[in-house]
């Protein structure tokens, strides 16, 4: 399901019946309150693959800083921060029990947001250490810092502000199989590398390159720990700090002994995933400490080409056709014996290039074959809800009361107008000002203009609207105010 942005557009109405100019309306209106969402579906906060959840989860809280005093709390007073909690799956998000509301202060036209997660980093935040133990979805969280920033403008009654956060860590995925005379893996530790990273930049969690609290066999980061005989294939992940890893890398736990895994030069960048499958057990007898190797398990396993994806914002699973030569192995739903395979999807969220796995079970035991499918753009729209609108000219009157809905996300959007004797637009937020028509109504056209972003494509990238301007009304000089009739047809009166 893909996400619709909605930018609310408050809506002023002029009217005419007096010679003096309106009022700053937005100076005296109710405090428009600012809500928070951090996904619905389709935006993806951390990459699970079956690891850990991909979206927010209810109860979830991030910190939230408010730049250049552009929010207030209830009491009208400035606010820097506040912390909002996530109040269902869908990544609703309220301000924290105990914490300040937020509103844009009516002084401002906008409010920009820096976001951090987890909660206990703000824009003071010097250094961040991901946990030592990322076995559970709690402490993997805790170890996944994210960032998301955004300016919001003060539209209508209440503004609802989309978040996307940005991986600050790199994620490092590891796909373990028993071979040969192992049969249970029943640990997996990265043992080189690092934990902790400094932050250059706190206002914007920008990690640095000073890096501390190496990795070692006697401080290991633990992956995955089984508390019984361990399993025959594991699917986990740990996030480490930006850095660059080489040498012995993982070790693993097995009923056979310890296995170490040793890594080529790999630059770990934050954003980023690594994947490494492995067969654990097709070098080493029992007991050895050595490399577990990607051997050759007497079958080969091929998949067909899959065919582009449209973009959706959730994971994309597209179903897979898997060969040894020209037979189609199928996995049998309930097969007693369990299936022959099992499939594995990395980065197949995003527009780009996606990964698929495919791991041999049975008779195809640390058999793996992989490939790739792309996903491609989604359709974008754009539209405004009317497509012609009238108002009455007054000195310094403003207009903004046509909704523009945008279906998917974008780079850039810009208004505009050619009309520029009739009105002007500022090209940020949309704002007509109006200008004075003389004796007769003018009409002039209000264009905004899209660019496409990282997963939608607008194949009509602009939308317009027709705006009328009439002539200011009301009484004037010289007017014989005796001769003015009411509703009743008598005498209107004037009091002073």
């Amino acid at each position: 399901m893909t996400r619709k942005y909605i930018l609310y557009i408050a809506a002023a109405v002029l009217t005419a019946g007096c010679t003096t100019d309106l009022p700053d309306l937005g100076r005296t209106a109710a405090l428009i309150p600012i809500g928070i969402s951090v996904g619905d579906g389709s935006v993806t906060t951390r990459a699970g693959i079956e690891v850990q959840e991909a979206q927010f989860q209810e109860g979830e809280t991030f910190y939230v800083r408010f730049a250049d005093g552009s929010a207030v709390n209830r009491q009208n007073n400035a606010l820097a921060s506040t912390k909002f909690t996530t109040t269902d799956g869908n990544g609703t998000a309220t301000p924290a029990l105990g914490s300040d509301s937020a509103y844009f202060n009516p002084e401002a036209s906008s409010a920009t947001l820096h976001a951090y997660y987890p909660q206990m980093v703000n824009e003071t935040t010097t250094s961040f250490e991901v946990a030592a133990d990322q076995t559970t979805d709690a402490a993997y969280k805790a170890s996944d810092l994210m960032y998301a920033t955004t300016t919001a403008l003060k539209k209508g009654t209440q503004v609802t502000i989309p978040l996307k956060f940005e991986h600050r860590m790199a994620k490092v995925t590891v796909l373990a199989m028993a071979v040969d005379n192992v049969t249970k893996i029943r640990a997996i530790r990265i043992i080189s590398g690092y934990r902790r990273v400094n932050i250059a930049d706190p206002v914007t969690a920008t990690p640095g390159t000073s890096l501390s609290n190496a990795l070692s066999t006697t401080s290991p980061l633990l992956m995955y720990s089984h508390g019984g005989d361990g399993e025959e294939v594991i699917f986990t992940a740990a996030v480490l700090p930006p850095q660059t890893v080489e040498g012995s890398f993982l070790e693993f736990d097995t009923d056979d002994g310890t296995y170490t895994y040793p890594i080529r030069e790999t630059k770990l960048e934050g954003g980023h995933a690594y994947m490494l499958a492995l067969r654990v057990g097709a070098v080493q007898g029992s007991g050895d400490s050595g490399t577990g190797g990607l051997g050759n398990s007497g079958h080969v396993l091929t998949i067909a080409p899959i065919d582009d994806q449209e973009y959706t914002g959730r994971e994309i699973t597209p179903d897979v056709v898997v060969r040894e030569g020209d037979h189609i192995l199928t996995n049998v739903p309930d097969d007693p014996d369990g299936p022959y395979y099992k499939v594995v999807y990395s980065n197949a969220t995003e527009v780009g290039c996606a990964q698929v796995i495919v791991v041999g079970l049975r008779d195809y035991a640390g058999c793996v074959s992989t490939s790739h499918f792309n996903i491609v753009q989604a359709a974008g729209t754009i539209d405004f809800d009317e497509a012609a609108v009238e108002v009455t000219y007054w000195p310094g009157a403003t207009y903004n009361g046509n909704t523009l809905d945008i279906f998917g996300d974008y780079g850039t959007l810009t208004y505009s107008t050619e009309d520029t004797d009739i009105i002007s637009v500022d090209a940020e937020t949309g704002l007509v000002t109006l200008k004075d028509p003389g004796t007769a109504p003018r009409t002039a056209t209000v264009t905004a203009t899209i660019t496409d972003g990282r997963n939608y494509h607008y194949a009509t990238p602009t939308a317009s609207y027709t705006i009328t301007v009439y002539p200011r009304s009301g009484i004037g000089l010289g007017y014989d105010i005796d001769n003015w009739g009411g509703d009743s047809g008598t005498n209107g009166t004037v009091d002073f």
